[in-house]
């Protein structure tokens, strides 16, 4: 991963009872602004709260600002 992104998701998966997002891949440069939409139930707000490391992804790597999500979040947030 590579620490010029604001914001990487690579391959991030997680699955509930009733909902599965798969393999995700996100990149965000520094200064971007972006707009997340879609569908009711498609997966914005737990690819955010995986982001935020709210929660933890069952597979892949989140990384704000080169730093290891939920492992180094506090780094992360400091940036």
């Amino acid at each position: 991963m590579s620490q010029d992104c604001a914001l990487k998701l690579s391959g991030v998966s997680k699955r509930y009872e009733h909902f599965a997002l798969q393999s995700i891949d996100l990149t965000v440069e520094p200064g971007t602004v972006m707009g997340f939409i879609g569908p009711n139930g498609a997966g914005k707000t737990t690819s955010l709260r995986i982001a935020l490391g709210l929660i933890k992804p069952d597979s892949g790597q989140v990384e704000v600002y080169g730093k290891a999500i939920p492992e180094e979040q506090v780094e992360a947030k400091w940036q």
